[in-house]
């Protein structure tokens, strides 16, 4: 790999196919020329359908930039909501996606980390709702030559609307005149 992923987090990891490409790819990303798009969902409803962050991680500037996909109810959520989001970091801190949605107040589902202490977590809780879909890079030997550049995007995990889904249903469950 050339680049890396906090361990709970999913999704695209770049590898580089052979040794002549490995250091120009490792550059595109210290250089800061690559662009990851990544999914997450997280407690409360977001008000703003897009912002950022820009507060300073470990003393070094951060900036992470959000966009709202879907607001969905929970009864695992102290507003009664979770936000699926999608999350452009510009700088590449550790944990940075996860702290500054915890500094905005709201913390990524699962994070055991930086979310809300889960007492008696179930299999809905327990995992780290966050996965890179996306990436964007210079080609590491056409790049120089005409400008390509690699695009990869995979899909959203099952899971995630496996997880939205299943709180939806718990609360319209709560939350339908015939149980209370």
């Amino acid at each position: 790999p050339v680049h890396r992923l906090d361990a709970p987090t999913g999704g695209l990891l770049v590898v580089a196919k052979t040794k002549r490409s490995e250091p120009a790819l490792k550059l595109s990303f210290q250089k800061r020329e690559c662009h990851k798009t990544y999914r997450a969902l997280v407690y409360g409803k977001l008000e703003h359908d897009e912002g950022e962050c820009s507060q300073a991680l470990s003393g070094k500037p951060s900036l992470t930039r959000y966009r709202v996909l879907r607001r969905s109810r929970s009864i695992s959520s102290t507003d009664g909501w979770v936000t699926t989001v999608e999350l452009y970091p510009h700088t590449g801190r550790m944990h940075q996606l996860r702290k500054h949605m915890q500094m905005l107040g709201h913390p990524m589902w699962g994070d055991k980390r930086y979310g809300p202490k889960q007492k008696d977590a179930d299999e809905w809780q327990s995992r780290l709702c966050l996965w890179a879909v996306a990436i964007r890079l210079p080609h590491p030997v056409f790049f120089p030559i005409n400008g390509k550049e690699i695009n990869c995007r995979m899909p959203d995990p099952e899971w995630l609307d496996k997880v939205v889904k299943h709180e939806e249903e718990i609360w319209q469950k709560v939350n339908t005149p015939e149980s209370c």
